[in-house]
């Protein structure tokens, strides 16, 4: 497992919060959702990699 930066892995574990709808446009997982960070309230972009946007489609 490679190590990650104690930032990271603190917005790593946002990641979990986030919920379907914040993903997804008109039933298509997003390529570069924004999410708004709980602890600043700033909206933040990031990347759902092709093999993830899958794996959640599928699940979805």
């Amino acid at each position: 497992m490679k190590p990650i930066s104690p930032n990271k892995a603190a917005f790593c574990s946002c990641l979990l919060c986030l919920k379907v709808s914040d993903v997804t446009l008109n039933g298509s997982v997003r390529s570069r959702p924004t999410a708004v960070q709980q602890k600043t309230g700033h909206p933040v972009q990031f990347e759902i990699t092709e093999q993830t946007r899958e794996s959640v489609s599928t699940w979805i």
